[in-house]
């Protein structure tokens, strides 16, 4: 039990961290977009510019199916899971996307697999068709995948990982945009004490909502 609370508390704590410096990369990168120059924003909004959509904030909530494998796919089956999501437009080309979840999966021989993700990637823009925007995404954060089983525990510990993916939003006014998302999920082995290093992945296809302000 102790194990667990100091389990969560750090990965509180690395949320705290990850919000503190999603404000410190808005801080740094006003002075370089303040330089850029405005155009004609989406002619659906009057009186917008394109520089209108930089310096935001998004909350989103992403809902769909998640795919596992490797020693994953032993302890669950596939599911629903949710994401929530940070975004912030830090350039014309660049937002900061911030990725949080905390899903659990079962299977029928009474194996459970959790999985908790924190994190940052860069989400690159390739360009705006009106309201129309694809991207992909490149990410670098905080895993703590578990899994158990009626004879088997993994140890809980933080690793590394690596995410990447690719996506689209459709921007339908100054508030609200929606889009979907493909995510893999790698978090590297996490060594276990007297046992094989626990591996796997895992891909996610989200439908997600988010809220600017």
């Amino acid at each position: 039990m102790q194990k667990k609370i100091a389990h969560s508390s750090i990965f509180i704590a690395l949320t705290i961290l990850s919000i503190v410096g999603a404000f410190s990369f808005q801080a740094f990168s006003q002075s370089k977009i303040e330089k850029m120059t405005t155009g004609d924003g989406p002619k659906d909004l009057p009186g917008s510019r394109v520089d209108d959509y930089l310096k935001i904030h998004s909350l989103g909530l992403g809902i769909g199916e998640t795919w596992l494998s490797g020693d994953f796919a032993n302890y669950g089956n596939d599911g629903i899971s949710w994401d929530i999501y940070y975004d912030y437009s830090a350039s014309h080309s660049f937002d900061l996307l911030v990725d949080f979840h905390w899903n659990k999966f079962s299977n029928d021989s009474g194996g459970k697999e959790t999985q908790i993700g924190l994190v940052p990637s860069a989400k690159i823009k390739f360009y705006q068709f009106d309201n129309f925007t694809p991207f992909v995404i490149l990410g670098l954060g905080f895993y703590a995948p578990e899994v158990s089983s009626p004879t088997y525990d993994s140890d809980a510990k933080i690793v590394l990982g690596a995410s990447y993916g690719l996506g689209m939003d459709l921007r339908l006014s100054r508030h609200f945009k929606i889009g979907a998302i493909y995510q893999i999920h790698n978090p590297f082995d996490v060594s276990q004490d007297g046992g094989p290093d626990l591996e796997g992945s895992y891909s996610k296809l989200l439908l997600v909502g988010f809220y600017s302000f």
